[in-house]
């Protein structure tokens, strides 16, 4: 499975993996960071870890970050409280 197939699974809810990428449908992982998680109106809300969103984590997880960018309706930067207290 691809890194953009997990992201494609995140978004349909459905469970997928990578080494580095997972999603059990519902929250979004690059390695254990949760970057993504699902509304409860099954809004897809993506926490922006890139160099450009706040808070940089790794290219790898910038990459993780630009794939589920194209699924979000919500994205928040990386710095912000509310990704701060949802990527755990």
């Amino acid at each position: 499975m691809s890194n953009a197939e997990v992201v494609e699974n995140w978004a349909y809810g459905n469970e997928g993996f990578t080494r580095s990428l997972r999603t059990d449908g519902n929250s979004l992982y690059s390695y254990n960071l949760r970057i993504g998680i699902t509304g409860p109106d099954s809004e897809k809300i993506v926490f922006d870890f890139s160099s450009t969103g706040g808070n940089f984590m790794s290219s790898t997880t910038s990459t993780h970050v630009g794939l589920a960018r194209r699924h979000a309706d919500t994205i928040h930067r990386g710095d912000s409280p509310i990704a701060e207290a949802m990527s755990k």
